[in-house]
């Protein structure tokens, strides 16, 4: 008796194959099938005890033949050896393909008990909770920890110190159990194929290296290394899928962005170039008392003691004067040059790098009015808007927002991509059991016509 099989994603779906005959399916009861294909003429033979396995070249498919292929072996596709024959078949390596027989750790198979309660546990949600609860516990301890010179601890450093042995051995069960029901490395979802769990792996790691010192009489000193538990926080990442969905949203956002940076700076390098052209050297000038005498290099020493009232000035006097420029008391104090600048001389136009400086913290809208307004009192007020007014529109409403629409693109499209496969997998696992169910379904109604 020959059987049709199938093999998806490690999972078992077998049903009756469908011939078609004068233009009507009809279920062929001494066949199984992965939904309505049919095996090719490509194939391959490999056998296991009394089970003889022929993979067909589509990878998903495989024929198998029970005993002398006699009638005798069952009464249908469904009775219990049949049952038995695909489960072994399903434990066979096809060449080309994943087997589902792969052992974690070379040690543990897919039906090893230790195995089947190691991903109840981790995919119970207790025990997620746990986990959780166990980093935000530790995220606690780490925020009250009190650091002194030469090593030194208060009592209460020393009592959340002791903790570390604990929330380290949470961690380390959490990993060991991951290990043994996904696998190490070696085969496709083991543990260290996940982003997330090679974090986890290293915060455990560097854990032990941490605690060694106080443990042994050794002299190396690896006490710098628990800068690493800092990484921990991140763990409620991997725990947190929606947090992933924000994580993973802005690292495929990274080549979006690498462009609108790119924009963003040429907008910068251009507005620099322009006010190195108007507003070089104009903000040295401010107001000196005519009776004192200054040490010109210090800022201290400027005619307002109240830094707050420290503005440039303009020194063009009577009608030369620019319209809406400050300008010093008379026969009190003079417009000189010498000051050092607002900021300690940091904004200013004085070279490009300086000007991209003030640039950005205009695009930013962070103090850009007293930018402006150190402008005015120095140049003038009635043609400074039209270098500022652009520059604010295009760089902080325009560019600047560009970078929030990349996020939010990727955002929306990472979160589609999380419901798409999660809407797959809910509906495959649907269908794989709507398959079984009606199996079965067929083959009681069977019984219960033979038993009437």
């Amino acid at each position: 008796m020959r059987y049709t099989y199938a093999v998806v994603d490690e999972i078992s779906l077998w049903e009756p194959c469908k011939e078609s005959t004068n233009g009507v399916d009809v279920q062929n009861e001494n066949a199984l099938c992965f939904r309505d294909e049919q095996p090719s003429d490509d194939s391959c033979r490999v056998s296991s005890d009394d089970v003889e396995l022929e993979i067909e070249h589509d990878p998903r498919m495989a024929t198998f033949t029970v005993g002398g292929g006699g009638q005798e072996d069952g009464d249908g596709p469904y009775d219990g050896n049949i049952r038995h024959v695909a489960k072994k078949a399903a434990n066979l390596s096809l060449p080309g393909t994943l087997g589902s027989n792969s052992r974690s750790l070379f040690i543990f198979s897919e039906e090893n008990f230790i195995r089947k309660y190691a991903k109840i546990i981790i995919e119970w949600g207790p025990f997620e909770y746990m986990v959780l609860l166990t980093i935000i516990a530790n995220c606690i301890v780490l925020a009250l920890e009190e650091h002194l010179p030469e090593f030194d601890k208060t009592p209460l450093a020393v009592q959340l110190e002791a903790t570390e042995v604990y929330f380290l051995g949470i961690f380390c069960v959490e990993a060991l159990l991951k290990i043994v029901a996904l696998g190490f490395c070696l085969h496709k979802g083991s543990y260290l194929r996940n982003v997330w769990n090679i974090m986890d792996f290293v915060v455990v790691v560097t854990g032990f290296i941490t605690i060694y010192p106080t443990t042994s009489n050794s002299s190396i000193d690896l006490r710098t290394l628990r800068a690493v538990r800092v990484l921990r926080p991140l763990k409620l990442v991997s725990g947190i899928p929606s947090l992933q969905v924000v994580l993973k949203s802005i690292i495929r956002a990274m080549a979006p962005l690498l462009q609108v940076c790119l924009l963003v700076l040429f907008a910068i390098v251009m507005f620099a170039i322009v006010g190195l052209e108007f507003y070089s050297g104009a903000f040295h000038r401010a107001c000196f008392k005519l009776n004192v005498k200054y040490d010109v290099n210090s800022e201290d020493n400027i005619d307002l003691g109240d830094e707050e009232d420290i503005r440039p000035c303009n020194d063009k006097i009577g009608a030369a004067m620019d319209l809406g420029g400050f300008t010093c008391q008379e026969n009190i104090s003079e417009c000189r040059g010498v000051w050092v600048g607002p900021n300690y001389g940091i904004t200013s136009f004085d070279d490009i790098g300086y000007a991209m400086l003030t640039v950005f913290q205009c695009v930013t809208m962070e103090g850009w009015t007293n930018v402006l307004y150190y402008t005015n009192d120095a140049m003038g007020s009635w043609f400074n808007w039209i270098y500022f007014y652009p520059l604010i529109i295009l760089g902080s409403f325009f560019m600047l927002n560009l970078v929030l629409g990349v996020l939010s693109g990727e955002f929306a499209k990472e979160r589609e991509r999380v419901e798409n496969r999660r809407a797959f997998f809910k509906l495959r696992r649907q269908q794989q059991i709507e398959r079984e169910l009606d199996g079965y379904l067929e083959w009681i109604l069977k019984a219960g016509i033979t038993y009437i």
